[in-house]
Order: structure tokens, then C-alpha cells, then sequence
């Protein structure tokens, strides 16, 4: 899956950690690299804030649920914050 325009990276890489299978992403070399590692250490250290927004990333997962996962989170971040939370709701 190739998603574009990520602006909040720190809750992009949260929601890969939530993911239950291996999550992996295409380096600018084209290696498939471990994002879930990634997500865990940027986090953990909290470098996550010195990464800005996400122009594009090529993201594999493992398991198909985890891919629901982060389309879903692509879907939430679309809807307009005039919405509300009723838009978000329908959602999940």
C-alpha cells in the first residue's frame, strides 16, 4: 500500500505499533525495512518529534487486519475536523 501526505507522524508510527503482524516499508533503495522496529525505537525515544510529516511511504503488512488497520487511519485523518466526532464514529 502506498500512502501520501502523512502530517502526524508520531500518531502514524503509534498505530503501526498496534499492528499484530510484521509491518514493513520500502527504504529510498528499495529494501523492505522492519517499520514496526522503527516505530518502536522512534518512540520509545521519543525522536519521533525530530521526523516530519510522511510526503509517501510503501508499506507492506503480514497480516490483512493490520492493512484494515492503516487504511483506516489514512480514512480517519481525510475526514474534516468540522465533522465532529459523529463523522469519526461511523468510521471505526
Amino acid at each position: 500500500m502506498t500512502f501520501y501526505s502523512i502530517p502526524n507522524t508520531r500518531r502514524f508510527l503509534e498505530r503501526v505499533r498496534t499492528c499484530s503482524g510484521e509491518v514493513r516499508y520500502l527504504d529510498s533503495d528499495g529494501r523492505a525495512l522492519d517499520l514496526k522496529a522503527a516505530a518502536v525505537a522512534l518512540t520509545d525515544t521519543g525522536l519521533e518529534r525530530f521526523v516530519g510529516p510522511i510526503d509517501k511511504i510503501e508499506v507492506f503488512t503480514q497480516r490483512a487486519e493490520d492493512a484494515v488497520r492503516l487504511i483506516r487511519f489514512i480514512a480517519e485523518m481525510a475526514i474534516p475536523a468540522s465533522c465532529g466526532n459523529a463523522a469519526r464514529r461511523e468510521t471505526k
